[in-house]
């Protein structure tokens, strides 16, 4: 994978964890329900805490 295919994949994911994590902290989201709303696993979303 070229650098750049991987910065922009990394910022990609990086927000998507900022997301997960003011959700789940900050407006006390369950997993499953953060889970429901962006698409994923409630296990994906645990990953990411």
């Amino acid at each position: 994978m070229k650098r750049a295919q991987k910065s922009a994949g990394d910022a990609t994911t990086q927000r998507r964890l900022v997301e997960v994590a003011h959700l789940y902290y900050d407006e006390n989201f369950s997993q499953q329900d953060i889970a429901d709303r962006l698409g994923f696993s409630r296990s994906s979303i645990a990953h990411y805490l």
